[in-house]
């Protein structure tokens, strides 16, 4: 994630002016849901929003360090409340969230949309209120497709989520009641869980805590289930203005922990509001090696961004070409393995991501496998690399990628794929795969949850396929269906039996994102079809991360990097 910096106040006023313009159109187009039923009465006294909620900035701390900053700013359209919130991480790449919220004028929630932005490409979350339930969507860019949950009940009033944000506390600020009044009974969604669930909330006043603004009241909240069980927020009773927020053991939700190892332990969060928010922490360096920015045309004509990274002296070099995993993250920087060991590196945002142009769409394999084809005829011709020497790496996705452009020909020497092998069609069998072994055990889904779930999901998607549909609407959200596609016609066996370069698939045993198992049987249908040249080592103590980024001075645990290096040795002309 790049750093993030503070916007001026009139590029925030476009941003809030261009959001309510495109929703309020959006609006148009369907009747106001009826206002839904209320367990507990809204306040009484009247609440200045413009105070309450109008540029609130926030600073959002876990373990102590800096994760992001965040900005509230206020709309109003035919008598309904529109508030919005954008949310910047600190990091060392761009990842932008922005929520979009419609009130009634009694603060009961009538729509909510996130969207996460990483590198220019969008995640989609909206939940849609009917008259006694809501109904939820999910467009999640590191999922295989879009999963509409309908009808959840009974009726959250919160939105309570598994990515940090003061937008719904403050929210649940304005629902304070006078002291004395007893506790405020809600219900409380997270849209970012893959299949939501309307939780039982409880806030209490807790008048023993104090917080850090003289005059703040602390309000104690207790959600039934869920990952983040418990939370204070001190809020001013007389303008229901939320100052700060605490809690203490903040779990995020899977697909930030997957973009970010260093999040999958539970953590101290901490929600603060700033009169001015401070300055973004500088980016630590990759590495000391030299690194020199190098794009080149993609396979549909549009420029590719890329960093060169260079060893000490003259070259020509061997050169490992990275391709990053799968959804919308960043070129795969390694640091200075590779160069400490004379080898270049080129690594490059995947089309429509960072400095790359052309159009993203997730599980574009075959454009991206030509885009890989491309940069290494671009590689060939700079005089710093070895043309007889250059080798595809990818983990994941980009090594499915790897197996698509080496099977096509081109001028790489070898590849490297890790963590991507499976036997058949990509799709349904490995989003069936995930979801019994890794979505069903991180929420805790019984057998009947999962294949509900499966069924709103892979069922869903496979009927649309069968009906020939190219994408979808949903809530007001079009959706395409080409990934689908094109993950359905994909067979790794049928694309590496043509390859005529030598294959090292390397994979874990305890990879649960896709099974060892897959990895054996494609393995034994190469062999089966005649096929010599590809290589399999499976390492029993690591999953789908091969270790990587664990050891000081490796890219992956240091039996994977041993084989590796071992395996460039034997395979490359000598």
């Amino acid at each position: 994630m790049r750093a993030s910096r503070r916007f001026h106040l009139g590029v925030c006023c476009s941003l809030v002016l261009g959001l309510a313009l495109a929703y309020l159109a959006a609006c148009q187009k369907a009747p106001t849901p009826t206002p839904p039923p209320r367990p507990s009465p809204v306040p009484t006294a009247t609440v200045s929003l413009e105070r309450a909620l109008e540029g609130a900035l926030f600073t959002i701390s876990w373990n102590g360090d800096l994760l992001g900053t965040e900005e509230i700013h206020l709309g109003e359209s035919e008598g309904q409340l529109v508030v919005f919130s954008e949310l910047r991480y600190v990091g060392d790449y761009p990842l932008t969230e922005r929520r979009v919220v419609v009130l009634s004028p009694n603060f009961d929630l009538v729509r909510y949309d996130l969207e996460a932005t990483a590198l220019g490409a969008r995640s989609v979350w909206s939940v849609e209120v009917q008259e006694r339930s809501v109904d939820c969507l999910s467009n999640n860019l590191f999922w295989y497709g879009p999963v509409l949950v309908e009808d959840i009940a009974p009726l959250p009033q919160v939105m309570l989520e598994s990515a940090p944000s003061a937008l719904p506390f403050a929210l649940l600020a304005l629902r304070y009641q006078e002291e004395g009044a007893g506790p405020l009974l809600l219900h409380a969604l997270d849209i970012l869980e893959d299949f939501p669930v309307s939780r039982a909330l409880t806030v209490t006043v807790d008048t023993e805590r104090q917080g850090a603004v003289i005059g703040t009241l602390a309000l104690e909240g207790q959600v039934e289930g869920g990952s983040n069980r418990r939370f204070t927020l001190w809020i001013r009773p007389s303008s229901r203005t939320l100052y700060s927020v605490e809690v203490p053991e903040y779990r995020f939700n899977l697909w930030w922990q997957l973009g970010q190892p260093a999040l999958s332990q539970a953590g101290r969060l901490i929600i603060q509001r700033v009169s001015q928010l401070p300055p973004a922490p500088p980016v630590a360096p990759k590495g000391e090696a030299r690194r020199l920015p190098l794009g080149f045309s993609g396979a549909d004509g549009s420029a590719r961004g890329g960093t060169l990274i260079l060893p000490s002296g003259s070259g020509p070099f061997p050169c490992l070409v990275l391709h990053s995993q799968g959804g919308p993250v960043p070129r795969w920087d390694p640091g200075d393995v590779f160069a400490q060991r004379g080898w270049a590196v080129y690594c490059y945002d995947k089309r429509g991501l960072g400095e790359s142009k052309g159009e993203y769409s997730r599980g574009a394999l075959s454009a991206l496998a030509d885009d890989a084809l491309a940069a290494a005829a671009m590689l060939r011709r700079r005089a710093e690399i070895d043309p007889q020497c250059i080798v595809f790496l990818g983990l994941g996705e980009g090594g499915q990628v790897g197996a698509l452009a080496i099977g096509r020909g081109g001028d790489y020497a070898a590849a490297i794929l890790g963590s991507c092998a499976s036997v058949g069609p990509l799709f349904p069998s490995l989003a069936e795969q995930r979801i019994r072994r890794v979505l069903a055990p991180f929420y805790g889904w019984d057998a009947a949850q999962a294949e509900a779930y499966r069924g709103l999901s892979v069922s869903s998607w496979k009927a649309w396929l069968a009906e020939g549909r190219d994408e979808v609407t949903l809530l007001r959200r079009r959706v395409s269906l080409r990934p689908l596609k094109e993950w359905a016609s994909l067979d790794l066996s049928q694309a590496l039996s043509t390859a005529k370069v030598p294959v090292l698939v390397l994979h874990g045993a305890k990879d649960v994102w896709t099974p060892v198992e897959g990895a054996r049987a494609l393995y034994e249908a190469l062999l089966g079809a005649g096929v010599k040249n590809v290589s399999l080592q499976v390492f029993d103590d690591l999953g789908a991360d091969l270790g990587l980024g664990t050891t000081a001075g490796g890219l992956f645990a240091p039996e994977v990097d041993r084989v590796l290096f071992a395996w460039l040795g034997q395979a490359l002309p000598r």
